[in-house]
């Protein structure tokens, strides 16, 4: 039998420049990661997670929000955007003035944007301190290259002919500390379930005990475990409690969670429905059998189109028969309602597969899903940016930057 792959702990930098990290792997097309900022994103592929095209709900990427952003670089020196043309042609300065241009974005967020002032040598390295995973810092006191260099602990313990790059992950080890009962009792790490737990017995590197932030002891695990946050809390499930828009226009919430074949929810009126699957959960279409599909009850339901717009129903003839509006007021008429629920009612002047040719303002030559959200490749008409942004972006740019009064 082919021992099953633990990617859960493993760390990648994302296109919008953020870390995410694995919290859950249930094979290859099904992981949830979560990122720098609390961020979950759920159901992904490993094979996206490895190419950093998972999208962090949270970060929007536009020249407005990312001029000015700073961020060090590896050579040690700090940098700043100051043009972003699009994610794959930005400008950035240097603490020391020196500007370098035509970078990308997701370069500057892994901080491999070098600067041309700047040599990788004995004369700018020696001296470097650095926190050890060991848990003591170290200085660089020779420089012989990036594959030699000899390094002093805070206990003057000397340690030579390491790479650089070693020193730069922390991990050069101090032959001094041993990694025992003594200095790991007490060690507390964040675990990927999003709780912090404490090491309260170290009994060796395979078998410790730890105490959760609620008072959960989880026993017998490894240390290495520990140190990727790998450990589970047994009495902690992130999806109690979790709330989802049902496709009847409902919100839904978990009050019970066996397994993603075997959920029980609670909708607002009270109502409960039991043993569904939480696939039905995350889609919408755990059905509430209080409501049914009526003119009255439709009138005013919002929903998102494939398109990247909201739309909410405003004439509910039949089933076959609607009238909706879109967030910037564009009213499409005769549809069905199976249209609608399933997104599939299109913008007059957007088109994923077409583009636009004016869209408020933007030429848009392309569009495509990312993750959860609608994006498409456009140029402004008025100011000539060029970027990838999603129809609510182009509209707050056109309103901000050129609407009345501009």
């Amino acid at each position: 039998m082919v021992a099953k792959i633990d990617r859960v702990g493993e760390t990648r930098v994302m296109n919008c420049g953020m870390k995410a990290t694995i919290i859950r792997y249930g094979g290859y097309n099904d992981i949830d990661v979560r990122f720098e900022d609390g961020a979950v994103a759920e159901h992904k592929t490993y094979g996206a997670f490895k190419k950093s095209g998972i999208a962090n709900s949270n970060i929007k990427a536009s020249a407005k929000n990312r001029l000015g952003e700073t961020w060090m670089m590896n050579c040690g020196m700090e940098a700043t955007i100051i043009r972003y043309g699009k994610y794959s042609d930005i400008d950035i300065r240097f603490e020391d003035g020196k500007v370098v241009v035509h970078k990308k974005y997701d370069q500057f967020k892994k901080g491999e944007i070098a600067n041309p002032n700047m040599k990788a040598s004995a004369e700018n390295r020696l001296d470097e301190t650095r926190m050890m995973n060991c848990g003591m810092k170290a200085t660089i006191i020779r420089y012989g290259g990036c594959n030699d260099i000899d390094v002093r602990f805070e206990d003057e313990k000397v340690v030579v002919h390491k790479a650089y790059d070693h020193f730069k992950k922390g991990e050069i080890a101090n032959p001094n500390i041993k990694a025992s009962a003594v200095n790991r009792l007490g060690e507390t790490r964040m675990m990927n379930c999003g709780m912090k737990a404490t090491i309260i017995r170290y009994g060796g590197c395979n078998d410790i005990d730890v105490r959760f932030e609620g008072g959960t002891v989880v026993k017998d695990r490894q240390y290495k475990d520990f140190k990727k946050g790998k450990i589970a809390n047994q009495n902690f499930n992130p999806r109690l409690g979790e709330t989802q828009m049902m496709n009847c226009g409902m919100k839904a919430t978990i009050i019970r969670y066996n397994g993603v074949r075997d959920i029980d929810v609670r909708f607002e009126d009270g109502t409960i429905v039991g043993s569904k699957t939480y696939n039905a959960f995350k889609k919408g279409s755990i059905a509430n059998q209080n409501i049914k599909t009526s003119a009255e009850n439709c009138l005013g339901e919002t929903r998102m189109m494939n398109c990247g717009m909201e739309t909410t129903i405003i004439r509910y003839n039949t089933s076959k028969d609607i009238d909706v509006r879109f967030g910037d007021g564009t009213v499409v008429k005769y549809r069905t309602y199976n249209q609608f629920k399933k997104g599939e009612i299109a913008h007059q002047s957007l088109s994923l597969n077409n583009g636009s040719k004016d869209f408020h303002g933007f030429i848009c030559r392309r569009g495509f899903i990312d993750e959860d959200r609608t994006l498409y490749e456009c140029i402004c008409k008025h100011c000539g940016l060029e970027d990838v942004l999603t129809p609510q972006e182009m509209m707050e740019h056109e309103k901000l930057e050129h609407g009345e009064g501009k």
